[in-house]
């Protein structure tokens, strides 16, 4: 998902971004230095995920989150997970203007 390559490439392509918000992003396998890189860049992240999404389950987005939380940014990154929502419902249930 390009959501998170984009800026697992460089600290600079990091630096390009203002902050970063995948839903329901593939990442996998995710490697160290693309967390390092977020980190560095102190880029926001804010990953939107269900716990119910089988092609691409939650654990891929919260182990990340985690990664990237583990070399301390300066705004550390967050993940919502939601309950039995499908991988495509998380979509629908995210770009709903009710969702805050």
């Amino acid at each position: 998902d390009v959501t998170w390559k984009y800026p697992n490439t460089s600290v600079d392509r990091s630096k390009r971004l203002a902050a970063l918000v995948p839903v329901a992003a593939y990442n996998y396998p995710y490697v160290d230095s693309g967390a390092k890189h977020i980190a560095a860049a102190n880029l926001p992240v804010w990953a939107l995920h269900s716990d119910a999404d089988s092609p691409a389950p939650s654990y891929w987005s919260q182990n990340f989150v985690n990664k990237i939380n583990s070399y301390n940014p300066a705004v550390r990154a967050k993940i919502t997970r939601f309950g039995s929502v499908s991988h495509d419902a998380t979509k629908l249930h995210v770009y709903n203007p009710s969702f805050k």
